[in-house]
């Protein structure tokens, strides 16, 4: 089933609203518009709170805290979690408390400073957020995002200095470790530079048929990848794992990471290749598609073959169904990152919207609204709700 939304066209040509039907037009698409305004109207204030963060310079922010500790928070634009604890938790009044007691500092993954952060401390995640001292030692970090509540739980259990390293050491020799309980051990010990450690816990989990499995498999290889920058050993490990996931859902992520790690190699053919005939072997699945388009959009390569594989992605999505509820948002929001990128804002404001009215409290979409320029009252008129073609 085709689905060609408006904002798919590469030219479109708005028509004129006739005279008759101008009022009851001009009404409906002040409805169809709310939630952009609503979005908008959001902006100011998330802005005013995210002032309490200093931006950039590591550096800097140490003179500035003068003895203070400093909060480090390591996120990106394009990280759906990222945005999530932005919006609910780091430009809210709900982060004041801590940060009267530390400096905020906000450093952008993508950036110089972003991957200088990344090599010295280990930045396997993202969202990551540091808790410094003054001289810049780590006292401990969050990893991840899982909600609200948990997480100022266990922002509070941060500030109170709790060790994993040594409350897991002790526990250690108590008894023996847990699978998962061995996993957290060798993450404290990797992200502390102790890396023989961390390796002797993690290689007898690795590529195991479990979740504790793949979580330490998609680990070592991020640490390899993100960390070291060691491309070819991270490409030899994503593709093992690939190999030893291929029958559960675990495994495009690991195809994607490999795909990472040949474009870091300068292999982007290759890394292509994966997804491609991924999808010639999977003819129905929506998914290696989606993937194809998100990695060349990241990359930013070859716009109009992105393009290809949303539309491809969308005819393999069956609509009105779970798995088109949980996949088409971010279809959309591929979509508006290449029109936008293409200079079709129509297409890539009613893009978003389409995310939205499927997945209304997420903040990367959110966000990417207050990103784009607004509309002229005029455009709006023409917004059209995206529907599959019969």
């Amino acid at each position: 089933m085709l689905l060609q939304p408006c904002f798919f066209h590469k030219h479109p040509t708005p028509t004129a609203l006739s005279s008759q039907v101008g009022w009851w037009a001009f009404c409906v698409s002040l409805v169809a518009c709310v939630p952009l305004f609503v979005c908008m109207s959001l902006a100011s204030s998330v802005e005013a709170r995210s002032t309490a963060w200093r931006q950039g310079d590591l550096a800097a922010a140490q003179r500035y805290a003068a003895g203070r500790p400093l909060l480090v928070q390591v996120s990106a634009a394009w990280c759906s979690p990222c945005n999530q604890l932005h919006r609910e938790v780091h430009d809210t009044p709900a982060i004041l408390p801590f940060l009267q007691r530390a400096v905020g500092l906000r450093i952008d993954f993508d950036t110089p400073q972003g991957q200088a952060i990344t090599r010295r401390y280990a930045i396997l995640d993202l969202p990551t957020l540091l808790l410094l001292d003054a001289t810049g030692q780590e006292i401990g970090r969050l990893q991840g995002y899982n909600g609200k509540e948990a997480y100022l739980r266990r922002l509070h259990a941060l500030f109170q200095q709790h060790n994993e390293v040594l409350s897991l050491q002790t526990l250690r020799t108590q008894r023996s470790l847990t699978p998962h309980e061995q996993l957290r051990l060798a993450r404290a010990l990797l992200v502390r530079g102790k890396h023989p450690q961390a390796y002797a816990l993690l290689r007898p989990l690795l590529f195991q048929p479990s979740s504790v499995g793949q979580d330490a498999t998609r680990l070592w290889g991020r640490w390899l990848l993100r960390v070291q920058k060691r491309p070819i050993e991270a490409e030899a490990h994503f593709q093992r794992a690939a190999r030893t996931y291929a029958n559960t859902p675990a495994f495009g992520g690991f195809l994607y990471w490999q795909a990472n790690s040949l474009h870091q190699q300068n292999q982007t053919s290759q890394a292509i290749a994966l997804f491609t005939q991924w999808a010639q072997r999977s003819p129905h699945d929506s998914l290696p598609p989606m993937l194809l388009a998100d990695f060349l959009l990241h990359h930013r390569l070859s716009p109009d073959r992105s393009f290809t594989a949303i539309q491809q992605a969308f005819r393999r999505l069956p609509p009105h169904t779970p798995l088109y509820k949980k996949r088409a948002p971010w279809l959309f929001y591929l979509s508006a990152q290449y029109h936008q990128r293409q200079g079709h804002l129509l297409q890539a404001h009613n893009a978003l919207r389409q995310a939205l009215q499927l997945s209304p409290h997420t903040a990367i979409y959110q966000n990417f609204v207050r990103q784009l320029p607004p509309l002229p009252p005029s455009s709006a008129l023409h917004t059209t709700p995206h529907k599959p073609k019969p």
